[in-house]
């Protein structure tokens, strides 16, 4: 385990600039994560291409630093793979993880991002749903214990020219951060894993401003506080009567926004951003149905809290390659 401080991932926000397109590679995560003096450095990366069209777009990624020397930090990750059929949904549990503990030490697990790539078809296909998340088990036998899941639906689009056949296989790989201090210098809420901390539905067009409060433990000397993200889920809903249900992608956005963190109350504040849009040429209606996971982590540390921050990458890509960007940041 490192020692010190590392970078939490908090979500992502991919759009693309001219047209809405299949999902074929779709991803963001931190990586080569390392303290060194005091200063939290690494790298992101982002994999975002196309279907047929070329295309450029901008792939943000939200990063919040945390640093103590209370606290340590395991990283690691696990790929899954889904095996399906057009107008099905499908869902894989991976391998439980394991993560020794010290007698008195607790700990819980948080992304570290995720990268999904279509397999089974070079063009990418509708998504109708997709979801990453960690679901956590008690820390029985001195272990932190949690297991990856990934979901993914494909579904032909209302667009009768860009219908698909056959097999669907996705990968997904799932990057994991396991957090773990001693039990006296360290609060974590993991509100239960079947209940999201937000929830929120949207049609096509309408952006809504959201809000959340995350109640821990009223602890004064825990003089910091960071949200990590410990799943996400966006679904399409709608009538009963409409077959053809996935969509091109124009936007999507998941992460937790703007944080206030009172230590005195024990509490946080967030504003997350939870928006699906596919605004192109023509515009097929969207229900948009979104979960979010949050974990809560108060902890002690001397210093100021270090500011969040959003890395850019500018992406300019072809069909089925390009798409990659990675940036080094120190904080």
């Amino acid at each position: 385990m490192r020692n010190g401080g590392t970078a939490i991932w908090q979500g992502f926000d991919f759009e693309w600039s001219n047209t809405p397109h299949r999902l074929h590679n779709f991803g963001s995560s931190l990586v080569d994560l390392q303290t060194q003096n005091g200063q939290i450095q690494g790298a992101c990366e982002t994999s975002f291409t196309v279907g047929r069209v070329p295309d450029t777009g901008v792939a943000k990624t939200w990063i919040k630093p945390i640093r103590s020397p209370d606290l340590r930090f395991h990283e690691g990750a696990q790929t899954l793979e889904i095996t399906s059929f057009i107008g099905q949904s499908a869902e894989t549990i991976g391998t439980l993880i394991e993560v020794p503990l010290a007698p008195n030490q607790i700990g819980t697990a948080v992304l570290r991002g995720f990268h999904i790539r279509c397999v089974s078809h070079p063009m990418g296909l509708h998504p109708e749903g997709m979801g990453v998340r960690l679901t956590e088990l008690s820390n029985e036998g001195q272990k932190v214990r949690f297991i990856p899941v990934f979901f993914f639906h494909a579904t032909n689009s209302p667009d009768i020219v860009t219908t698909g056949s056959g097999p669907v296989v996705f990968t997904c790989e799932v990057l994991y951060t396991v957090v773990v201090a001693e039990r006296e210098t360290v609060k974590l809420t993991v509100p239960c894993n079947q209940n999201p901390c937000v929830t929120h539905q949207h049609r096509r067009g309408e952006v809504q401003k959201l809000s959340t409060t995350l109640q821990g433990v009223a602890q004064p000397s825990l003089n910091h506080g960071v949200i990590g993200v410990r799943g996400f889920v966006w679904r399409q809903q709608h009538p009963s009567y409409f077959q053809r249900n996935g969509r091109f992608i124009r936007r999507y956005q998941m992460h937790t926004g703007a944080m206030h963190y009172d230590a005195t109350l024990g509490k946080s504040q967030i504003k997350p951003r939870l928006h699906f849009c596919n605004n192109g040429l023509i515009p097929y209606p969207i229900q948009a149905h979104h979960q979010l996971w949050t974990t809560l982590i108060q902890y002690r540390d001397e210093r100021p809290a270090l500011a969040a921050r959003v890395e850019k990458h500018a992406i300019k890509t072809g069909v089925g390659e390009g798409g990659l960007g990675r940036s080094r940041f120190a904080i």
